[in-house]
């Protein structure tokens, strides 16, 4: 199995890149694949259709009042990112490949795993220098 992860489901040029390279891993290498997107975006349905994908950063403004109120006083959101990591570890990942030098944060929360990781840069100098 291979963990993916993307910064987001946007319009741009790297999520369709990865989007049209996992189309292509899963027609031609049959990999079992789970996709790990930082945010949402319009391409977000295209990616659950070819693999199970999680969003790691749901924004609040989405769920209800109910629910922002108790994230104030209680972090969900990190009680949602735990269960997220015990879920895609119990997939048991082989690699993980990463769409973007800027997944760097989230790379750092899913380490001690000893699972290899690729970095697939789009960035530029200029861009890498800024993170």
């Amino acid at each position: 199995m291979i963990l993916i992860i993307g910064h987001d489901a946007s319009l741009t040029g790297a999520p369709v890149l990865l989007l049209n390279f996992i189309r292509w891993m899963k027609q031609e290498h049959r990999e079992e694949l789970v996709i790990i997107l930082k945010s949402d975006g319009p391409l977000l349905d295209k990616y659950r259709a070819i693999a199970t994908t999680y969003v790691w950063k749901e924004p609040v403004t989405k769920r209800n009042l109910l629910y922002r109120i108790v994230n104030s006083l209680v972090d969900l959101s990190r009680i949602r990112e735990r269960k997220m990591i015990r879920a895609i570890f119990r997939t048991r990942p082989q690699l993980i490949l990463s769409n973007t030098i800027v997944n760097g944060d989230l790379i750092e929360k899913l380490r001690g795993h000893d699972i290899p990781v690729i970095c697939w840069v789009h960035e530029l100098e200029n861009v890498i220098q800024q993170i």
